[in-house]
């Protein structure tokens, strides 16, 4: 199997910079003062659904560029590069968030074989690579549908697939819904990898149809999150990919803002893993009792030293799996996020 080549776009990078820094810093941050005590609200909330729509987006789009064909060779290479570029680290992150008391030990383990999503509780934060690496795992099955297939036909699977999950939800109550919410994201990522001339005609329906979507999210806000994030799935993907088109066409041309994005790009990964266990352990080392000086605290000293550990784990990691693959022919590419 031959990977096409994808050019760099630092626009890309850009974005995934942004939405990192915004869980990281903004959304889960907060979790560790009262300094913002209400910053959690109904625009808060469908930013955050959006950025991770966004990341998943950007994902299924750079695997819908790659090559992969239904046969055992090319889908042991695919899922082989994949394994190796996740998964030790997401099991990594299991082990510490259970040794943190952030997961019990039952769910740690559904997490780590990859069946947490259909048999809750899920651990938190991690939940979102759980569900990432199930839509890896079907992906290329997704992949091949995606070149033949119109949009029409692609929501109607996709609604009937809902269907199934919500009965299979009413039934049990063991599935985590979001899967339901975020999956859209990651196949029109996979689509438009395909199909972008096709979705650059008709923006003016996808315009119309953000418009109807995002009055639809606003207008039925609900006591109930999980029912929120469904009204909000048509939203949600959408804007990702109105995100992905607009930051693609960003250029960037001052070397140090460029290097910098890259590096913090590279580590987001990690960043993602890890940040909850630091963010604890430095608060356990030190907190001032001032709101202001705790924010101060967390922005000024916390999410540099997430970012500094969180480089050194990913450029770690990535010189063990050099060195491992150093003499076979797979090449493991160092970005988990694609």
């Amino acid at each position: 199997m031959k990977n096409q080549k994808v050019s760099r776009n630092i626009g890309i990078d850009f974005l995934r910079v942004i939405s990192i820094v915004y869980i990281v810093g903004f959304w889960h941050m907060f979790n560790y003062t009262n300094a913002i005590p209400n910053y959690r609200n109904i625009v808060t909330y469908r930013i955050t659904w959006i950025i991770l729509g966004t990341f998943l987006f950007i994902s299924g789009y750079f695997i819908g560029k790659k090559r992969v064909e239904i046969n055992k060779k090319s889908l042991k290479y695919f899922y082989i590069n994949r394994i190796l570029r996740i998964y030790p680290l997401y099991c990594l992150s299991i082990i510490i968030f259970t040794y943190f008391g952030l997961s019990d030990f039952n769910t740690s383990l559904k997490a780590a074989f990859l069946i947490s999503t259909f048999f809750v509780p899920q651990p938190p934060t991690l939940w979102f690579i759980t569900m990432l690496m199930i839509f890896y795992v079907s992906s290329p099955f997704i992949m091949v549908a995606c070149q033949n297939i119109s949009i029409i036909k692609l929501i109607i699977t996709y609604i009937v697939l809902t269907i199934l999950l919500l009965f299979y939800w009413y039934s049990t109550r063991l599935i985590d819904t979001r899967i339901i919410v975020y999956l859209p994201s990651f196949v029109f990522g996979l689509f438009t990898s395909h199909h972008e001339t096709r979705i650059s005609t008709n923006k003016y329906l996808l315009y119309l149809a953000l418009v109807i979507a995002t009055i639809l999210s606003f207008a039925t806000n609900t006591s109930y999150d999980s029912l929120n994030m469904l009204f909000a799935t048509p939203m949600i993907a959408i804007v990702a990919y109105l995100l992905f088109t607009l930051f693609r066409k960003v250029s960037i041309q001052h070397q140090k803002v460029k290097s910098s994005i890259l590096i913090v790009g590279y580590s987001s990964y990690c960043m993602y893993l890890f940040h909850r266990p630091i963010y604890m352990i430095l608060k356990k080392l030190y907190f001032p009792d001032s709101s202001i000086l705790q924010l101060t605290y967390l922005v000024t000293f916390c999410l540099p030293c997430i970012w500094l550990f969180s480089y050194s784990i990913q450029k770690s990691y990535d010189n063990i799996i050099q060195v491992l693959t150093h003499h076979s022919r797979a090449k493991v590419n160092p970005k988990p996020w694609e």
